[in-house]
């Protein structure tokens, strides 16, 4: 086990927030990092984390993420049981991108998830299948609050890095979004 170059994984934030807009906090960052050392990197979430194949977003950010980091001299492995995405592409295609899913559901299976494939960093992005209506984002960051919870139980050294969830074109669903947004960011802070 090692610990990241404070400078290199900032690096790797800001690749990350470029691609999907709005990023908020890295937890347990320290010293040490060396680039021969690969960083098993988890994206894990929603469908946002998946793509919506065969769409124009079929494998979400993830391979212009990974082209980015490695053109750049990151030298990364995405871990995760599943793959989607076309090997010719030249990328990683590991993932826990769950379609479909929201952190409630994912955390009854989130252990298991990493003992399949300890990360070394975290790239979480989820809570969009639990906003449809004002009031559920309380139980929403609640949910994401606990996904936060089992990661460090499970292993207190990974780097989490927290999405916002990403407006949508729903007037009415935007709001709950925002107010959602700002609860996970209050809540993250008890873990920084």
């Amino acid at each position: 086990m090692y610990r990241f170059d404070t400078r290199k994984l900032l690096g790797l934030i800001v690749v990350f927030a470029v691609l999907c807009s709005g990023f908020w906090a890295a937890f347990k960052i320290e010293a040490s990092y060396s680039s021969l050392e690969s960083v098993k990197i988890m994206p894990l979430g929603d469908s946002i984390t998946r793509g919506v194949p065969p769409s124009d977003f079929p494998v979400g950010y993830r391979q212009q993420l990974y082209a980015n980091l490695m053109n750049n001299g990151f030298n990364v492995d995405f871990v995760g049981n599943l793959s989607e995405g076309s090997a010719d592409a030249h990328f990683d295609t590991d993932h826990e991108g769950h379609g479909g899913i929201n952190a409630s559901q994912l955390n009854l299976k989130l252990h298991d998830l990493l003992s399949l494939n300890p990360p070394d960093v975290i790239l979480y992005h989820i809570g969009t299948n639990s906003l449809y209506s004002p009031g559920e984002e309380v139980q929403a960051a609640n949910d994401a609050n606990d996904s936060l919870r089992i990661i460090f139980e499970f292993d207190p050294t990974i780097t989490v890095i927290l999405a916002k969830i990403i407006s949508t074109n729903d007037p009415v669903r935007n709001p709950t979004m925002h107010n959602h947004n700002q609860l996970r960011a209050e809540r993250a802070q008890n873990w920084a």
